[in-house]
């Protein structure tokens, strides 16, 4: 067609330049060999995956890269990934192990644990402790289950050990 360039080879085609300046589109229907860097000059430039371009990862100016939708993010198989199911959610999955390395671990937010919690370490809390099944203390010998110390240096008793039934009618004999 008119203003078009077909350029035809059995087997290579080698352009020796310092620059190769294409003002258009280009279109590529093989493997695209790049020996060096690759750099996208553009706000919001888009890398489209999939015949459809059905998985993006979009330049997000000053901020850092966006993939798309649903689409995760794979390590090794489809079982380790890393995605956004719904808007304000992150889900990290994994088919064995999520391990976390840090000094300090520091959640803002509510944490629900659906499994065992498995702690080697001291367990410190700031607040109340609240259990809606109860709660048993077992150790695998005959140390102390429980230990109360009181840190206050006056002169008041302590610690103390408060047992009370929080019920409007108690049955007799009850705390």
């Amino acid at each position: 067609a008119d203003g078009d360039l077909d350029i035809n080879a059995d087997d290579e085609i080698e352009l020796n330049s310092t620059l190769i300046d294409i003002n258009g589109n280009v279109e590529i229907s093989g493997t695209a060999d790049i020996a060096g860097d690759l750099t996208l000059k553009f706000d919001d430039a888009v890398l489209g995956f999939g015949t459809n371009t059905d998985v993006t990862l979009t330049h997000v100016h000053n901020t850092g890269l966006l993939l798309n939708t649903t689409s995760v993010v794979q390590f090794r198989d489809s079982a380790i990934n890393i995605g956004s199911p719904a808007d304000g959610d992150l889900d990290i999955n994994a088919d064995d192990e999520i391990e976390l390395n840090s000094t300090l671990i520091d959640i803002n937010g509510n944490v629900e644990i659906s499994g065992t919690a498995d702690m080697s370490s001291t367990l410190q809390v700031d607040g109340a402790i609240t259990s809606s099944a109860g709660a048993t203390i077992t150790t695998a010998d005959n140390t102390t289950q429980l230990t109360l110390i009181s840190t206050d240096a006056d002169a008041s008793e302590g610690p103390r050990l408060d047992l009370r039934r929080n019920s409007a009618s108690p049955a007799d004999g009850d705390v």
